[in-house]
């Protein structure tokens, strides 16, 4: 039976044609648009199973017409009306959908989203993804364009500090297929390591218990003018510095907690020595070298420790 075919339509045209013709009469076909005639009479050969194509051209996007075709069967002994079903609508007129990402960082973060996108965008229901190095992080789904043009943040956590990392968005219309990407490379924020001071707090020792051990250690003070908490406050600074570099601490002679001293402990012993110069000294040479139970653990050598921590920080 025939009936009309839509073969292509855009914004402002549309293709059509008949098929289905039976291949035996002689027939003309005179093409409308509204009611109105467009194209026609054009003649279809009786052997003609389909009618040539008809470009119809100078329509209004996202506008729906009723494309009717009028035949008239051996020289008007009959005559009939087909119409294309459904109506045709054309494509709405494409819009450009903007963007641009937008990014913003943490020590272990990295946030993004996309801002500048056109509010006059159609209201398709559209995906957003995000990825970081390669990897999905995040999906949503949105219809209607903010007023603001701009997309929810994304974020992906658990990143080292002070690292390059690629990141991008994509954006797909799931009614249209059209998609586009954006992408950046960004750098965690690096964690920042206040430097050693002998003459200030650095934690848990006061600024006075701080400058005591100094003293004790270039002017011949006395050795319990050394608080363990000054100590303490060192094996602290070298893990806040480790963190910050993306590393963890080493327990090749001991443990963070294990190098840390107490109130009740009377000297510092070789091990705990050992393992704050280790964890130093594998990152940042201190030149010096491992010391035994017995040996003499010199005043130099813990303000050399604390000159090359701040010189490690300086480095980071």
């Amino acid at each position: 039976m025939a009936r009309v075919k839509l073969v292509d339509k855009g914004t402002d045209y549309a293709i059509v044609k008949l098929i289905g013709l039976d291949g035996k009469n002689k027939r003309t076909v005179t093409w409308t648009v509204d009611g109105d005639s467009y194209e026609g009479p054009i003649d279809i050969e009786s052997s003609a199973l389909e009618s040539p194509e008809c470009y119809i051209s100078g329509l209004q996007p996202n506008t729906t017409y009723r494309i009717g075709a009028y035949i008239v069967y051996n020289k008007g002994q009959s005559h009939m009306s087909l119409f294309l079903s459904p109506d045709l609508t054309t494509l709405p007129e494409e819009v450009d959908f903007g963007g641009d990402i937008d990014t913003k960082c943490t020590t272990d973060s990295i946030s993004a989203r996309l801002v500048g996108i056109n509010t006059d965008y159609p209201n398709n229901k559209k995906r957003v993804t995000f990825y970081v190095a390669g990897s999905q992080v995040s999906s949503f789904t949105f219809t209607e364009v903010p007023s603001s043009g701009t997309t929810k943040w994304m974020t992906k956590t658990g990143l080292k500090p002070g690292t390059r990392y690629s990141v991008s968005i994509e954006v797909e219309d799931l009614v249209t297929g059209w998609s586009n990407s954006w992408s950046d490379r960004v750098t965690t924020d690096k964690i920042l390591v206040s430097a050693w001071s002998w003459s200030s707090s650095n934690g848990a020792a006061s600024a006075s218990q701080t400058k005591a051990a100094y003293t004790a250690l270039t002017n011949n003070g006395s050795t319990s003018d050394f608080s363990y908490l000054v100590w303490n406050d060192m094996c602290s600074k070298v893990i806040e510095i480790e963190n910050a570099a993306g590393l963890t601490w080493s327990t090749k002679y001991a443990s963070y907690a294990d190098t840390k001293m107490s109130s009740s402990d009377k000297v510092l012993t070789a091990t705990r020595f050992n393992s704050l110069r280790y964890n130093i000294g594998r990152s940042y040479s201190t030149g010096i070298n491992e010391v035994a139970s017995g040996d003499t653990v010199y005043a130099w050598y813990f303000t050399t420790l604390a000159r090359c921590m701040n010189e490690w920080i300086d480095q980071i």
